[in-house]
């Protein structure tokens, strides 16, 4: 990607919310992502070396819904979504993640 296709950078208070929210408010999390797709990786930094994204918020609240939309708009799986989601197989992630990213060599 060259710099003239990358998107702008998100603002980090925007990312700080958007992972705060993500915990449990989905119609947030729904109209942050339509105004700023780049930022369903985004990641909050708690302090002391805990980062979060928001698909790890939703997932350890058990938030599936938005868990899986995030994952639809190209949220990177962990183990920690996969586990939430009830996959057993360490390969969720290809199953799970966004129609463009299947059968790419994205690790799983």
């Amino acid at each position: 990607m060259t710099d003239e296709t990358r998107l702008p950078a998100v603002d980090k208070e925007l990312v700080d919310e958007f992972v705060l929210r993500a915990h449990g408010d989905f119609d947030f999390v729904q109209r942050t992502v339509e105004q700023a797709p780049q930022i369903v990786n985004g990641a909050r930094d708690w302090g002391g070396g805990d980062w979060e994204t928001a698909l790890g918020a939703a997932s350890h609240m058990g938030r599936r819904d938005i868990a899986l939309f995030l994952i639809e708009h190209g949220a990177r799986i962990d183990i920690f979504a996969a586990a939430m989601l009830g996959e057993r197989d360490a390969r969720a992630g290809r199953r799970l993640s966004a129609p463009k990213a299947q059968g790419s060599d994205l690790p799983v």
